[in-house]
């Protein structure tokens, strides 16, 4: 079984699947450092060298090669359900969790790592806020079509791992 993680950068898919694989004793595979690896470059240089669309290929064919796999978390880049049918690909070969975190809390975790994050640098609040609205509302309905949804807010990502591994595991 893999369970894939889902959500708009900064929810914690990274964070709380690591601590989740720990959990469960699964493998962890974050999808953007699959796609970096083989391509031997950053998400951002694959971007700047070939285009958004020569990533999200890239970005289909790992998720298919992951999908393969059993007994993984894989945390997925917040643009990977939203492209080339990955979120029939995802729910035909795992469970997918939505980390579903508010506006503010995605401004306030990624005001802090915008230096990280090439696509949002240069922001400040006010634009870094109506970027992400205007990119969550795009998005959220490939988001709603997670076989789970997790809210974020007031929860460690400890509990936040706990309580995906709860909801997974209620009915076995």
């Amino acid at each position: 079984m893999n369970i894939f993680l889902l959500g708009y950068m900064g929810c914690g898919k990274s964070k709380v699947g690591k601590l989740l694989a720990e959990k469960l004793q699964f493998e962890f595979i974050d999808l953007d450092a699959s796609v970096e690896r083989e391509a031997s470059m950053p998400v951002a240089g694959i971007f700047e060298k070939y285009g958004e669309e020569k990533f999200r290929l890239m970005e289909h064919e790992h998720l298919k090669k992951l999908s393969a796999k059993d007994n993984a978390i894989i945390s997925t880049g917040g643009g990977a359900p939203c492209f080339h049918h990955n979120m029939e690909l995802i729910n035909q070969n795992g469970i997918s969790v939505y980390l579903d975190a508010t506006v503010d809390l995605l401004v306030k975790r990624l005001l802090k790592a915008r230096v990280k994050r090439p696509l949002i640098a240069g922001m400040n609040e006010a634009e870094l806020k109506t970027f992400i609205e205007t990119a969550l509302k795009k998005r959220l309905p490939f988001y709603m079509q997670a076989r789970h949804r997790v809210r974020t807010e007031e929860q460690t990502p400890d509990e936040m791992a706990e309580k995906i591994a709860a909801v997974i595991f209620a009915g076995k």
